[in-house]
């Protein structure tokens, strides 16, 4: 029998440099060969909600997967970073006028089902922030396109008190459990097929940080190019501190209208057509992005939830996530 191959999928969560691994780190590693990120038959983004309930509940469409990847993978190793894995059970998704959340273990049942045991070892990355940072990007990134939509959480106080006083196990907080994520995805995928990396480290000892994302990946820590350790992409902080929005388009506009009122239609738009809608800016949301501001308070309050959960996970995998600030040593 033919040996397998490994595929390293790293899911997300968002907001933790996962455009700097995908355009600096992954893209440059000899001996890895990077499939990026998921594209449809035209090589062109796929709406991503749409995709990721495709591959959850299209048996069809997995299996189209597991065979384009035995037409696409040349090399022993491969990796496939996608953090609308973990990002779409954060928000509720419409897709063709239904509503759908799903969780982080259908989501991780689904990639096992996807890529056939017989041909690939499957492992698993997974990177992580600081919850309090992490809310507040999530918020900013999600604002325009999701958040804005909704009496309850169109500013970012209404969402954070929603957040605080929730004292259920309410399926964002409970997919925001880094370690509850981690367990269900080892359960799955086994103990050692599983990596967690820490966006702290990255952006305080970078050098460090790929070193043991390279040992994960089995390659040599020193073929890490110098000129692209320090880079950082998407920073959504504006000069003032505060976390910077989209701007709200034309583009939007005409998405939103659709998802309201055509839900099943289809659109279809040239890239020169999509460019001169996106150009026309509606709303720059800067009122928005300078209300995206936490009280040591209400940090505080988030880091509490999720302390016990941050020291199992940082004990499990000798993160030392005190340092960074997940929780007091």
């Amino acid at each position: 029998m033919e040996n397998k191959k490994t595929i390293f999928i790293h899911i997300g969560y968002p907001k933790t440099g996962t455009t700097t691994l995908q355009n600096h780190f992954f893209s440059n590693i000899e001996d890895i060969q990077y499939l990026g990120k998921f594209y449809d038959k035209e090589n062109k983004f796929v709406f991503e909600d749409e995709l990721i309930a495709k591959i959850i509940f299209n048996d069809e469409v997995r299996s189209q997967i597991s065979s384009t990847l035995d037409d696409s993978v040349i090399k022993n190793k491969a990796i496939l970073s996608e953090e609308a894995f973990l990002f779409d059970c954060l928000r509720i998704s419409r897709v063709k006028g239904k509503d759908y959340l799903p969780s982080c273990n259908n989501i991780a049942m689904a990639l096992r089902r996807a890529f056939d045991e017989n041909r690939y070892d499957v492992k698993i990355l997974i990177s992580i922030r600081k919850h309090d940072d992490m809310i507040a990007s999530l918020y900013a990134q999600s604002y325009t396109h999701y958040y804005s939509k909704y009496n309850e959480t169109d500013t970012f106080l209404k969402f954070l008190s929603l957040f605080l006083e929730d004292k259920s196990e309410h399926a964002f907080k409970k997919a925001l459990d880094y370690n509850d994520v981690v367990s269900q995805y080892k359960k799955i995928f086994g103990d050692r097929n599983i990596h967690v990396i820490v966006f702290e480290q990255l952006q305080h000892d970078p050098k460090e940080f790929y070193n043991n994302l390279c040992d994960f990946l089995g390659v040599d820590g020193n073929c890490i190019q110098k000129e692209f350790i320090d880079k950082q992409e998407n920073i959504r902080s504006t000069s003032h501190g505060y976390k910077r929005i989209r701007k709200t388009t034309l583009l939007d506009k005409l998405y939103f209208f659709k998802e309201k009122y055509l839900p099943i239609a289809k659109i279809k738009l040239t890239k020169r057509q999509k460019e001169w809608l996106r150009s026309i800016v509606l709303s720059k949301n800067d009122h928005i992005s300078k209300s995206i501001s936490m009280s040591f308070e209400q940090r505080k309050a988030i880091l509490d939830i999720y302390e016990d959960a941050n020291k199992k996970l940082s004990q499990s995998f000798k993160l030392s996530l005190g340092k960074y600030g997940y929780y007091k040593d």
